[in-house]
């Protein structure tokens, strides 16, 4: 499959979803201060949605007040009981704010559903986007470092001796040979700069806070690709969550609904939400 249109249109036959409900992954805006304008309401806050018997609970959450967020969706699920939760990721059991909500739930406890796009897909149309899978094996360890930097290394003989162990230990980077020296090279080569501890400490390196710098350098433009198709895909697992439960919850940062948002409407069939909430 060639890109010759947008990403989002070539996405489409990558995670297409085959439901009574289709998202139209085409219809996905590029984030921009104007747009993040139009958010419905203050942040953190729950859209309530009825189509038909079913109702679903769009719940957009603040990265920077997590227990705001936290208390919100604990009081939304309490009160709306959904059947099914919806999280970006598929380790639920190590996402450990939305799994406190649960523990602190007295009355109701849903299904926690994981959302994200598989290794096989992502890996699947790298090329087209001009990325390697040698390329994106490097950017993963370079987000592990990040990481394990941050939080399990304090001296630059720790940190290196933690990014020459996991690359021991990592099946994709011994099938690319891919040394210490190797990412190094390959920072100097992609990045124009020589890789120092301090820009692989920021994460602003390779996660912009500001979605509009994802495309600025190339670990960037990897990240933005990563992105691009697990937001895909969530909404793909939203459709075929409304072929099995009547009441969904969907968590989402507030960031993300304002792109999506005329995704989930025309899938929907509505142009507004029921409610609003905080």
């Amino acid at each position: 499959m060639k890109f010759k249109l947008s990403l989002l249109t070539a996405l489409l036959p990558l995670v297409g979803c085959q439901t009574a409900y289709n998202p139209d992954h085409s219809l996905k805006k590029a984030w921009s201060q104007e747009l993040e304008n139009t958010q419905p309401s203050q942040i953190p806050y729950g859209l309530a949605y009825n189509v038909g018997s079913k109702k679903i609970m769009y719940v957009a959450v603040s990265m920077d007040n997590t227990k705001a967020s936290t208390d919100l969706i604990e009081n939304l699920i309490e009160k709306w009981k959904p059947q099914v939760v919806l999280l970006q990721g598929h380790s639920i059991e190590k996402q450990v704010k939305p799994n406190a909500v649960k523990f602190r739930l007295k009355t109701h406890t849903p299904e926690l559903k994981g959302a994200s796009a598989t290794r096989d897909q992502i890996l699947e149309n790298l090329e087209e986007y001009g990325i390697t899978e040698k390329d994106y094996v490097i950017y993963q360890v370079i987000n592990l470092m990040n990481q394990k930097w941050q939080f399990e290394a304090r001296t630059p003989q720790e940190r290196q001796y933690k990014a020459i162990r996991y690359l021991s230990m990592n099946p994709d980077a011994k099938k690319f040979g891919i040394s210490y020296k190797n990412i190094q090279d390959w920072f100097q080569q992609k990045m124009g700069m020589p890789m120092t501890e301090a820009l692989i400490l920021d994460g602003e390196i390779v996660a912009p806070k500001d979605p509009q710098l994802k495309t600025t350098n190339y670990l960037q433009k990897i990240a933005s690709y990563e992105d691009e198709i697990d937001d895909a895909v969530v909404m793909d697992t939203l459709a075929e969550a409304l072929d099995d439960y009547t009441r969904i919850m969907i968590i989402r940062a507030a960031s993300k609904y304002v792109v999506e948002r005329d995704v989930l409407h025309e899938m929907l069939g509505i142009s507004h939400p029921t409610e609003i909430m905080n």
